[in-house]
């Protein structure tokens, strides 16, 4: 902890790491092979802002914050597909994934992947919330980059800010939402359409503003709020 002088370990043979073991050791930048790594501690590795590079392919539990601002951080093998909670845990890195699938996972709260260029996310498991996407939440990684995501049945409703600023985000595939909430789409401006239109109740976000979708259809939708578009687009709720 706060070794700032330590440059290199050999964790070849590491299984487990326990919290704060590498907190702050920013020269900190090689640590062999780490195959064998099944754990990882709260913090373990926050503030290590030279690591580039760490094998994570075995490692099923990641502490909360366990590589919070490793900002120089690009490669950690796979995700195993075994984590099921992510809290915190790769904010301020700056991994490139084309592709996040963990089919066990249950909590994935806070800053998730902040500030990381994730371009679809295929399977979160089964989550119910997340934190929203806007600003310094960003738990899809850097809004600009994410493309495609599929919620899981266990998700009908977005939260507060669910996809806000995701500018690139062309799909939301879901089956169980039931409501959007509040500003969940706004700026998502590249969305083809909105998801499960047909059994939405509540809409209580603008719309997104995507050249792509000039009819929002909610044919049940009976709660909408604050409701804002452009002259392209236009809403068609039940009549009352």
């Amino acid at each position: 902890y706060g070794c700032s002088a330590l440059e290199r370990i050999n964790l070849n043979n590491v299984k487990n790491i326990g919290s704060q073991v590498f907190q702050n050791d920013s020269a900190l930048s090689n640590v062999g092979n780490t195959t064998k790594l099944t754990s990882v501690g709260d913090k373990a590795f926050s503030g290590c802002s030279s690591l580039a590079a760490i094998d994570l392919s075995e490692a099923t539990v990641l502490g909360t914050s366990a590589f919070e601002n490793c900002s120089s951080l690009k490669s950690i093998g796979s995700l195993n597909t075994g984590i099921t909670t992510l809290n915190n845990t790769f904010y301020g890195c700056a991994l490139e994934m084309d592709d996040v699938s963990l089919p066990n996972l249950k909590t994935f709260n806070g800053t998730v992947f902040g500030g990381c260029k994730i371009k679809k996310i295929s399977n979160l498991g089964s989550i119910t919330t997340w934190s929203g996407a806007y600003l310094n939440t960003q738990t899809f990684g850097d809004p600009k980059y994410l493309e495609e995501v599929t919620l899981p049945d266990t998700i009908t409703k977005t939260p507060l800010w669910g996809f806000s600023g995701c500018v690139a985000l062309k799909y939301i595939h879901a089956n169980k939402l039931t409501e959007i909430g509040n500003s969940s789409l706004n700026f998502c401006e590249s969305l083809r359409e909105i998801p499960c239109s047909e059994q939405i109740t509540a809409f209580n976000t603008d719309a997104p503003n995507s050249p792509y979708i000039q009819l929002i259809h909610l044919p049940v939708c009976t709660t909408y709020f604050s409701f804002e578009t452009t002259l392209a687009t236009i809403l068609i709720l039940p009549a009352i």
